[in-house]
């Protein structure tokens, strides 16, 4: 095998792994056909974003809640024009959006891994299927929106280690 042969097979079995899992973002960005006003209304809103601490207490970190974060940056975002929501598809598919008064918006999409019986079975935590799920969701939810806002809580970024 040559060595391109080689790197295109280890490119595709990673690529089958992030698809496999989920981690892939469907098709990103989504976005109205006029974005002019939004992106200038949430420019002139990031600037304005107060720092965001981390203050949750996790396992063996600390991070920054959803609604923590969601409760500094709504007021900057609705003094701009702006809002921003989440909400799922049939499909299990994340979708984050921040809209405009014009009706212009962008959003991310994240499709969200489905949590097989070998994983739930294997994990260590004495949880219900529906809480795993809603563990899985809630992680996921906080960092689209972290990630789509472009915030990054202050602090050492530990919480997506594993606990030593």
């Amino acid at each position: 095998m040559s060595e391109l042969s080689i790197m295109i097979d280890t490119i595709t079995k990673q690529r089958d792994l992030y698809l496999k899992r989920g981690l892939e973002l469907a098709s990103f960005p989504h976005q109205s056909s006029e974005t002019a006003l939004v992106f200038e209304a949430f420019a002139a809103a990031q600037g304005e974003f107060p720092s965001i601490i981390k203050l949750k207490q996790g396992y063996g970190y600390k991070y920054a809640e959803l609604s923590h974060v969601l409760a500094m940056v709504t007021p900057v975002l609705s003094k701009n024009g702006l809002h921003f929501t989440q909400y799922m598809s049939r499909d299990n598919i994340l979708h984050s959006r921040i809209g405009h008064s014009s009706g212009q918006y962008f959003e991310s999409q994240y499709k969200i891994p489905a949590l097989s019986e070998e994983e739930f079975s294997s994990s260590s935590r004495k949880t219900s299927y529906m809480q795993e799920l809603g563990s899985r969701r809630t992680y996921i939810r906080r960092y689209e929106a972290l990630a789509l806002l472009g915030i990054h809580p202050e602090g050492e970024d530990t919480d997506g280690a594993r606990p030593q």
